[in-house]
């Protein structure tokens, strides 16, 4: 089990900003997407072996692990509204859809499985993603809930 999380808050006459997003922090988001004087993100991740070695003719692969997490974070500007859950009937302020019941506001998350393996001396990561808001839309439009990515990336996890 791996859990990371982090908040942040900078005031004053010239407040920093922090920049966060991507396949090592916020799965399925842009790289430094969220950017803002305040805001959070957490991962928690539940990682298992799935294979130790393996010998192919191509070369040495492994080991092949597997992961199931989950993300959540949202940032915003000092002055700007942040809302981390909405009320019981909002509208999202992501694509205008209407939704009701709970969910978040100006926040967002994501969920998935994660296959990562050594091969060639590179730490590979495909990922399956699942973005959402928790929200239950009230029109036909496509929502938030509906999107899913295929990833690949190469990086060492935290």
């Amino acid at each position: 089990m791996a859990v990371r999380l982090r908040g942040f808050h900078s005031a004053g006459d010239n407040p920093d900003f922090f920049w966060f997003g991507g396949d090592n922090t916020m799965r399925g988001y842009p790289y430094q997407g969220f950017v803002g004087n305040r805001g959070f993100y957490g991962n928690a991740e539940l990682r298992f072996p799935l294979v130790d070695a393996l010998l192919t003719p191509l070369g040495f692969f492994g080991p092949l692990r597997g992961t199931f997490f989950v993300n959540m974070g949202g940032a915003a500007f000092e002055d700007e509204s942040f809302q981390v859950f909405a009320d019981n009937l909002r509208i999202s302020r992501v694509d205008g859809r209407l939704v009701e019941g709970w969910g978040l506001k100006d926040t967002v998350a994501s969920w998935g499985f994660s296959l990562g393996m050594n091969a060639f001396g590179l730490p590979l990561h495909f990922d399956w993603i699942k973005l959402t808001d928790f929200a239950q839309p009230v029109s036909d439009r496509l929502s938030l809930r509906d999107e899913t990515q295929f990833k690949f990336w190469i990086g060492f996890d935290y």
